[in-house]
């Protein structure tokens, strides 16, 4: 009985192994990546390619290799990242393809790849292929002419088409009619997906909500249709249902650094601070000069009340840029709990000379001189508060002020 259970122990301590083994790995790839696009942005594609060398066999790395090659008219390198990605994304790498062959003035292999691009089951639109830059040396050939006069569009196709450019110019009620015309042979992800973006273009949150919550049931997995959902609850102010999309964009795709740092904005208006924090941090550890991040690690600082942390990066950020308001705000906000009021009046005075139409901050910069014993000068900012329509400031201006 003891060597079984001794047994039944190293089995269990052999599968944490293998579970650690692969988290350190996927960690591995994400922190590589996100150097590999740090350097990107900082125009050292070198450096971005080294990076991207270490895991070729990945998707996403594929894909960002093939597109630094085709950035830097390295046309060898990218066809064969881009032939590459046809084991994953066959109709995003036949596009590639035929638009690189295009700018070699190879038209005979260019109109081979982008007819290998028709036989995906959703192709670009014909306005979107006859406006990519890549085409205008082959589109006037006879050879393009006879391509295109073959029917390239099934009428379910040229509907989505229609409704894509209706709701683009506005019109999104005539879209919203065309798509509830549909087929019953359309594809229903499809015509939800676009019905929930007609909604949306004109603030129909509900009937958005509801289109994209169908379209969802038919691909779970789809990140576009995930982020239209989560611009609808954003937009609506749900941020509980926010954050369960975005802790689902992340989960699908860990390699965007966009999705980890909107999340940890929406772990932050959940009251997930130190969650939010954690997320901040990992991605400041490679996007260092990023304001947004820094801003919103300063708040997250600020709401885990650790204020000589969120004080650093308000000097940070008012060091490269003092034309921002709200970081004279923020600064003043951290000096206004440290109750050092002197530098918080001087901060809360600089935010209101950039934009002087802030009753928030005219509310705070009055307790500021009231604290200070300036009660004459605290009146006169509440006032202004009261002025701009401050709701607490009616109370404080009746109690305080004659």
């Amino acid at each position: 009985m003891k060597a079984f259970s001794i047994y039944i122990l190293l089995l269990f301590c052999l599968f944490q192994v293998k579970i650690i083994s692969a988290q350190t790995a996927v960690n591995e790839v994400r922190e590589t990546y996100f150097l590999a696009i740090a350097a990107y942005e900082k125009l050292d594609h070198d450096k971005a390619l080294f990076y991207l060398s270490k895991f070729p066999d990945n998707k996403s790395y594929c894909s960002f290799k093939a597109r630094i090659f085709y950035e830097n008219k390295k046309y060898s390198e990218a066809i064969s990242e881009y032939k590459r990605l046809i084991n994953y994304d066959s109709s995003v790498a036949h596009f590639a393809l035929a638009q690189i062959y295009a700018e070699m003035g190879f038209e005979k292999e260019s109109m081979l790849y982008l007819e290998k691009h028709f036989q995906s089951k959703d192709p670009k639109s014909y306005p979107e292929i006859i406006s990519t830059d890549a085409f205008y040396s082959i589109n006037r050939s006879e050879a393009w002419r006879e391509f295109w006069q073959t029917k390239r569009y099934t009428a379910n196709q040229e509907l989505y088409a229609e409704a894509t450019y209706l709701i683009s110019q506005n019109r999104s009620t005539e879209a919203i009619n065309l798509l509830y015309s549909a087929r019953t042979s359309a594809n229903k992800e499809k015509i939800h997906h676009l019905l929930a973006k007609a909604f949306l273009s004109i603030k129909s949150y509900s009937n958005a909500l509801k289109n994209i919550d169908l379209a969802i049931e038919r691909n779970k997995r789809n990140t576009e249709l995930l982020e239209l959902r989560l611009e609808i609850n954003m937009i609506s102010g749900n941020d509980a249902d926010a954050l369960s999309d975005i802790r689902e964009l992340v989960r699908l795709n860990e390699l965007n650094p966009n999705y980890l740092l909107l999340k940890a904005k929406l772990e932050n208006n959940n009251r997930n601070f130190k969650l939010a924090d954690s997320d901040l941090s990992f991605y400041l550890r490679y996007f260092p000069d990023n304001t947004e991040a820094l801003y919103y690690s300063a708040t997250v600082k600020m709401n885990l009340e650790e204020y000589w942390d969120a004080l650093k990066l308000y000097n940070v950020l008012l060091e490269s840029d003092q034309s921002q308001s709200l970081y004279f705000e923020g600064r003043g906000d951290v000096y206004y709990a440290l109750k050092d009021y002197k530098f918080a009046t001087s901060d809360y005075t600089m935010a209101l000379d950039i934009n002087p139409r802030q009753a928030d901050i005219y509310y705070k910069l009055g307790w500021c001189r009231f604290y200070l014993n300036d009660k004459d000068a605290a009146c006169h900012s509440w006032k202004h508060a009261l002025r701009l329509k401050h709701r607490d400031a009616v109370k404080v201006v009746s109690s305080h002020c004659r």
